[in-house]
C-alpha cells in the first residue's frame, strides 16, 4: 500500500467480504435478468426487421401485380383490335 491508501482493519475487510458474498447472489440474479431482457430486446428487433422485410415484399408484389394487370389489359386490347381487323378482313373478302 502507498502512503495515500488508508490501511483497512481486518474487521473492515471482513465486512466488505461479507457484504460482497451476501450481494453475490443478487448480483448474479440481476445479471441473468439483464441478459434475458437483452435477449428479448434482440428478439423483438429481429421480429421487427423480418416484419419490415415482409411488408417490403408485399408492396413489391402488389406493384408487380398491378404491372401484370396492366400488361394483361394491354394484351387483351391488342387481341380485341386484332379481332376487329380479322372481322374487317372477312367482311371485305
Amino acid at each position: 500500500q502507498n502512503a495515500y491508501t488508508p490501511k483497512l482493519s481486518s474487521n473492515t475487510q471482513e465486512n466488505i467480504m461479507v457484504l460482497t458474498n451476501g450481494e453475490r447472489g443478487k448480483h448474479q440474479e440481476l445479471l441473468q435478468k439483464n441478459d434475458k431482457e437483452c435477449d428479448e430486446v434482440l428478439e423483438i428487433k429481429q421480429i421487427e426487421f423480418e416484419q419490415r422485410l415482409i411488408i417490403q415484399r408485399m408492396v413489391h408484389l402488389e406493384v408487380e401485380k398491378e404491372r401484370l394487370k396492366n400488361l394483361l389489359n394491354a394484351l387483351k386490347s391488342l387481341g380485341s383490335d386484332d379481332d376487329d381487323d380479322d372481322d374487317q378482313c372477312v367482311q371485305t373478302n
